[in-house]
């Protein structure tokens, strides 16, 4: 417990010189974890090697949010907290006024109910002071879960009056508004989706139909779900060394005639190189997982053929990188996948495996920046909607 106080401390200075820097407005919300390294102090370096150690928070959320959003947000978030826990003890106390009507009835009994949705909004809040909870997507969604229905049990009714004649309209508009920020209903990139998940739209052929997309929908739901469902996705996706190819060594073979026959194709090299690659993931003598150099040299002797061949291609340097990644070479991994996105910008999987790479090296900043790019190319992939929530959180 003492080492894990003086930890603290010691982020917490670093955080506090963090916000000094950007003291109105802060680095920007959601970015501590790409801008706190340059801030951490050679001390706090010495706790959290970067390559092994990764503080991707300020484990108390009220510096953290001093650091992202400066005195500007910070302002604001504590009057919205003070107000609530102002407006909610009060009504929880108090008692109603008297009314046009006649004189104010006493109000009944507090009821625990309310003591309780207060008191665990309290909690976490505390609780806050020595982590980040709030980070969390569950934890935030409970936090405002709770303030809401304390807020509405304990408020006051209020009556409104559509009017006679667009009322109707009024209400349509209402309960539309209501579904779309929600994303309970709404119209996104695809189709109409449906709690976020379901969507009907064009399916090929011309037709339309429902499918379940991982979360892709518009409004609020869909985006607390979607890196869980991303995540689910990734689980039942299988490893590149899980599927076996049938008469692995019979397709080699083959493989390797067609390039003496046709030394110039590429294509040919590329895939020798794939057939091998294959391969390289062997059990070891106790039932674990090895790596077969022998057979991960001539891999990558194959992609090297095809890339002097084609240095236009982006997958053989891709590919290589990926079999240097695997023997635990990540320098090397990491210039080749470079090299492949130098050869094409839009090459999701090396920016997806640079991503991974800069991060398990403490990189966060390059990490980000990956995971990003490759969002902007594919708004809904998996892998990088859960490395980007993992960094976070």
């Amino acid at each position: 417990m003492t080492a894990t106080s003086q930890t603290h401390t010691l982020i917490w200075k670093d955080v506090l010189k963090m916000w000094r820097a950007h003291p109105m407005f802060g680095t920007g919300f959601g970015t501590f974890h790409v801008e706190f390294p340059p801030y951490a102090s050679e001390e706090l370096r010495a706790v959290f090697p970067e390559r092994q150690k990764i503080i991707n928070d300020a484990h108390n959320e009220y510096l953290q949010i001093l650091a992202e959003t400066g005195l500007a947000g910070f302002t604001v978030v504590m009057a919205l907290l003070a107000a609530f826990f102002f407006t909610s003890v009060r009504g929880f106390l108090g008692r109603r006024t008297s009314s046009p009507a006649g004189p104010a009835a006493p109000e009944p009994d507090p009821d625990p109910t309310d003591a309780g949705l207060i008191a665990g909004a309290a909690a976490l809040l505390i609780q806050n002071f020595f982590s980040v909870d709030m980070r969390f997507i569950v934890s935030s969604a409970f936090l405002f879960l709770l303030m809401g229905l304390s807020s509405a049990r304990l408020s006051r009714p209020v009556s409104r009056h559509w009017g006679p004649r667009n009322g109707r309209y009024w209400k349509i508009l209402w309960i539309g508004s209501c579904l779309a920020v929600t994303g309970m209903a709404g119209i996104g990139r695809g189709g109409f989706y449906v709690l976020g998940i379901y969507r009907y739209g064009p399916a090929g052929g011309g037709s339309w139909e429902w499918e379940k997309p991982p979360a892709q929908g518009p409004g609020l739901l869909p985006s607390l779900l979607r890196p869980y469902l991303s995540q689910k996705v990734l689980d039942r996706t299988p490893d590149f060394f899980d599927e076996k190819i049938l008469n692995s060594a019979q397709t080699i073979r083959d493989l390797e005639a067609l390039t003496r026959q046709f030394p110039g194709q590429w294509k040919t090299w590329e895939k020798l190189g794939w057939a091998l690659a294959k391969e390289i993931q062997v059990k070891s003598p106790d039932g674990g997982k090895a790596n077969d150099r022998a057979m991960a040299e001539r891999a990558v002797a194959a992609y090297l053929k095809a890339h002097e061949l084609a240095p236009q291609a982006d997958g053989p340097p891709n590919n290589i990188g990926n079999i240097f990644y695997t023997l635990n070479q990540p320098d090397q991994a990491i210039a080749w996948w470079e090299k492949a996105i130098r050869t094409n910008p839009d090459k999701i999987d090396a920016r997806l495996n640079l991503g991974l790479a800069y991060y398990f090296q403490g990189k966060i900043r390059q990490s980000a920046a990956q995971f990003e790019e490759v969002l902007k190319r594919e708004p809904h992939n998996e892998k990088a909607i859960v490395m980007l929530k993992r960094m976070v959180e």
